[in-house]
């Protein structure tokens, strides 16, 4: 895959580090009173803009465009399945997802060679909507990652 070749350090370190945020975020205000270790959320975030990627740009070899949205999906759908299995925390991949998705479409709708470039009153506002969205998940997480939850009042 080579996301970070292809993308750029910059890019790539904005979407593994924005989505982590977003992961333990998300984490946090579903499943308050639970610890969630590891990167999974970072690198979930990496997979939904990678979808987006494939989705608004992709290869120019159509079978091949094919092939990694399938490989994508099916890994994507496959780790939210198992983030229902104990002690894996769905919700920070769930979180990793989003933010990986929202910010993708922020970033790679404005390619040159994105599939939304003959339409360009559309690219610009799929472009606001993706950074836009990103933005608003993080407004609206960050004041409830700051409640304070008495464990006692929990049961």
């Amino acid at each position: 895959m080579y996301l970070e070749a292809r993308w750029g350090t910059a890019v790539y370190m904005l979407l593994y580090f924005a989505g982590g945020i977003g992961a333990v975020l998300m984490s946090c205000c579903i499943s308050p009173n639970t610890v969630g270790v590891g990167a999974s959320g970072a690198i979930m975030a990496i997979m939904g803009a990678y979808l987006v990627e494939i989705l608004t740009v992709g290869a120019p070899d159509e079978p091949v465009r094919k092939f990694e949205l399938t490989q994508v999906a099916l890994f994507i759908a496959m780790t939210l399945l198992l983030g229902f299995a104990p002690f894996v925390d769905f919700s920070a991949h769930l979180g990793g997802v989003l933010v990986g998705a929202l910010l993708g479409l922020g970033l790679f709708t404005r390619a040159k060679n994105s599939r939304l470039a003959p339409y360009p009153k559309v690219k610009w506002a799929v472009l606001a909507a993706g950074f836009g969205l990103a933005a608003l998940f993080f407004v609206i997480q960050i004041p409830l990652f700051f409640t304070v939850v008495d464990p006692h009042e929990l049961n």
